[in-house]
């Protein structure tokens, strides 16, 4: 028996192997190069955006795509955080989620996105006015949609319009354009509630500052960038 050549194969085989888990492990087994440098997560979203834009283009009114499909297709196992992330990150108002487990994160999540979705994008809506009481009540719905397991989110929707309610200097408008940016509005928040002798600052501003970020991923998602607020 030639000891020194089974040796050798067997070495071959372990690298293998050891090549096959690193890839498993960087989450994907065959990475194309413009995936190269994004997370799974962001690779997940650009295959979602892909597969509704494919739908959109064979004249399909909505898809339902599930989280281990995906996982499937983008050859990773074990990672259906990243997935379900994702997943929730491409919902729109009206999307619905048909199947989710209490965790919000599983290999048998489900979503429906509806594509006429896709079609009204907000380029349409980007320089139209919307009431104060519109833009709420759409944000609201596009938060419980994209996070439909965040419990009590009522705190969170009175503080992302904290600034409608009290004169900070700083406006939605200012916000939305970037003209103030999220960590200009930190530092506005620590100084008013310092001013007004607020227990634990830092915590309180951390909670508005979280607020207003999620806001802010609804502006973008809808480019309401330069929206007109009335009726304020």
């Amino acid at each position: 028996m030639n000891y020194d050549r089974t040796f050798l194969e067997l070495l071959e085989k372990v690298k293998e192997l050891e090549e096959r888990v690193t890839k498993l492990e960087n989450g994907n087994i065959s990475i194309s190069p413009s995936q190269k440098g994004k997370t799974l997560t962001q690779q997940a979203r650009d295959y979602i955006m892909e597969q509704k834009n494919n739908a959109l283009e064979d004249g399909e009114e909505s898809i339902t795509l599930l989280c281990n499909d995906i996982q499937n297709a983008l050859g990773v196992t074990n990672r259906t955080p990243c997935i379900c992330t994702a997943m929730y990150d491409c919902m729109k108002p009206g999307d619905e989620v048909l199947s989710a487990p209490a965790s919000g994160k599983s290999t048998t999540v489900l979503v429906r996105y509806y594509l006429s979705n896709e079609k009204s994008t907000s380029v349409e809506r980007n320089d139209e006015a919307m009431t104060l009481r519109q833009l709420r009540t759409d944000f609201e719905d596009y938060f419980h949609k994209k996070k439909p397991n965040y419990k009590y989110p009522g705190p969170l929707f009175g503080m992302a319009f904290y600034c409608t309610k009290h004169d900070i200097g700083v406006t939605l408008e200012d916000l939305f354009s970037g003209r103030v940016t999220l960590d200009e509005y930190e530092d506005i928040l620590i100084d008013l509630f310092k001013s007004l002798g607020s227990s634990n600052v830092m915590g309180r501003t951390s909670a508005y500052k979280d607020a207003m970020k999620n806001l802010l991923e609804y502006v973008h998602d809808y480019h309401l960038e330069n929206i007109r607020i009335i009726n304020k």
